[in-house]
């Protein structure tokens, strides 16, 4: 899973390249204050006229990527199940890869800033069980689940920083909770 969640948790655009013409948008970003309302205004429409009138650099950068997290992905899934994905099985992880590209796209275009927040969970470090944040993949009721280990998390939280206008970022809107299996 945090392989997917590079995809979004990419500073500015996903498939931004870092060289070529479009490498300065990265310091004209870390220029400006990246949690105001012009700033989102900005991004949203750097972002948005990127995304339409692309001549090719993101679409070869996203390909090369999506390429390189696709071959890391399939080596770990190989190295678990001790067998070679099928071309279904490729096929399928290429569209989620694809989707979730899309996905991290859109939400970049938005004047409010998304976070996307995966709880992190390691054989040293278990995340306690959250109901504001989280819901359980087996439906258990929040109550009885309350400071219960998350063993691992399957869908990270979204969470919305500021209102449709790009302003008030002190605001912090659970847009999606996080799915986990908790003990």
């Amino acid at each position: 899973m945090d392989h997917l969640m590079e995809i979004f948790e990419a500073p500015l655009f996903f498939g931004l390249p870092e060289e070529g013409p479009l490498s300065h948008i990265k310091a004209l970003t870390n220029y400006l204050q990246p949690l105001s309302s012009d700033f989102g205004q900005w991004r949203s429409l750097t972002f948005g006229i990127i995304d339409q009138d692309d001549h090719g650099d993101v679409t070869e950068h996203t390909r090369k990527t999506l390429d390189s997290m696709q071959a890391v992905i399939e080596e770990a899934l190989s190295q678990l199940t001790a067998t070679e994905p099928s071309t279904s099985q490729r096929t399928s992880l290429r569209t989620i890869l694809e989707n979730s590209a899309r996905i991290a796209r859109l939400v970049r275009r938005q004047r409010a800033h998304f976070v996307f927040e995966l709880p992190k969970v390691s054989a040293e470090r278990k995340a306690v069980f959250d109901g504001k944040v989280m819901e359980d993949v087996n439906g258990e009721d929040e109550e009885e689940l309350k400071g219960t280990k998350v063993q691992c998390a399957t869908f990270p939280a979204v969470y919305k920083l500021g209102d449709e206008r790009g302003e008030n970022m002190h605001l912090r809107n659970v847009i999606f909770k996080a799915r986990v299996l908790c003990t």
